[in-house]
């Protein structure tokens, strides 16, 4: 299976089996050297992020965000499974990371993942306009994932337009959400992702990693009227084209 979105082992997790297809993300530097670690097999990616949360936890000056980025650039160079995730932008810390900050922070961040032909997984709560226009300013052609999408299946589509692909994660089903009741109409490319081990409550209490990925490909699979294996090819496809880099 494909999860195009989880974060880093948690204290007493299982390690995932070596054929899941991962994309881990992190959302600040202290968690960047931990891949060092993590002994990953090739189908496992490695996210280098900085999040607008990690920031309002750690305020720092303009230029140690620049030495940031630097050394995002200087990890890719060495990390041939390297992509940039997640970054973004968030409203709820505006207060303390002005939105103006945010969009060029994750500015620059996608243009180093297009001068890298890497690709970018975005973090976003708030309008879709400043979405809009972090897209609009950046004019990139490296893929990019809208992590924990929930937002309306039209928008969807305008993202899609847009050279987006959107990541659907566990909230979308175990929750009401007007995009839950309408997955059968999706009509656009997407992926599938748990943001292990931030998931809905009902799965936290009672599953490990493995099993709420595959409760969640089998969830989507019946919202599809498909079978579970082929949303798993499906998955797999997206997987390998995402991932040449």
């Amino acid at each position: 299976m494909f999860d195009a979105h989880r974060h880093l082992p948690i204290s007493g997790e299982h390690r995932p089996s070596s054929g899941q297809h991962i994309w881990f993300a992190t959302s600040g530097p202290d968690e960047w050297a931990l891949f060092q670690t993590l002994s990953s097999p090739p189908q496992w990616k490695h996210g280098y992020g900085l999040l607008p949360q990690w920031l309002s936890e750690h305020p720092h000056d303009q230029t140690a965000i620049f030495d940031m980025i630097a050394h995002v650039e200087a990890l890719l160079r060495h990390d041939p499974h390297g992509y940039i995730g997640e970054i973004g932008i968030d409203e709820r810390f505006a207060n303390l990371v002005p939105l103006d900050v945010q969009l060029s922070i994750a500015g620059r961040l996608l243009d180093l993942a297009d001068r890298t032909s890497r690709p970018v997984a975005i973090h976003h709560v708030g309008s879709i306009t400043l979405l809009e226009n972090l897209l609009e300013g950046a004019d990139v052609g490296i893929p990019i994932i809208v992590h924990g999408f929930l937002g309306s299946l039209e928008t969807a589509r305008h993202l899609s337009n847009r050279g987006c692909t959107i990541s659907i994660g566990p909230n979308v089903w175990a929750h009401q959400t007007k995009l839950g009741n309408r997955l059968a109409e999706i009509d656009i490319p997407f992926v599938l992702e748990t943001d292990y081990p931030h998931v809905p409550d009902l799965l936290a209490q009672s599953l490990g990693y493995e099993q709420i990925l595959a409760s969640h490909y089998r969830e989507v699979a019946q919202r599809l009227h498909l079978q579970q294996t082929d949303l798993e090819e499906k998955m797999h496809g997206l997987a390998t084209i995402l991932t040449d880099w």
